[in-house]
């Protein structure tokens, strides 16, 4: 890690700043995938009680049923919508930066 925070150090401010954006959205998705798991367990126990009684039964039930992927469900979308909410405060970060540098000066 101490050869990318010298490269980030080098940047101006500007560029880290979104450089810095760029990376929590990465970090975000990635936790997202692994939140995702618990949040399909919880929604299956709630969406049929009688089925699903238990945490163990509920992650058995879903790894014989689908495997590893069935507990991943729905996180595509949700990394789409990190990613395109980040992309979109990153645009809206540049556009005030520039409106903003003319009443700075």
């Amino acid at each position: 890690l101490k050869p990318h925070f010298e490269w980030v150090t080098q940047m101006d401010g500007k560029n880290q700043a979104n450089l810095l954006t760029f990376e929590a959205a990465t970090l975000a998705t990635y936790l997202t995938f692994f939140n995702m798991a618990g949040d399909n367990i919880k929604t299956k126990m709630q969406a049929n009680p009688d089925k699903f009684l238990t945490v163990r039964q509920t992650v058995s039930a879903t790894y014989r049923a689908h495997g590893l992927v069935g507990f991943t469900r729905g996180s595509l979308f949700k990394g789409i919508y990190l990613i395109a909410g980040a992309t979109i405060a990153i645009g809206i970060q540049e556009r005030l930066t520039g409106v903003m540098k003319y009443f700075v000066q």
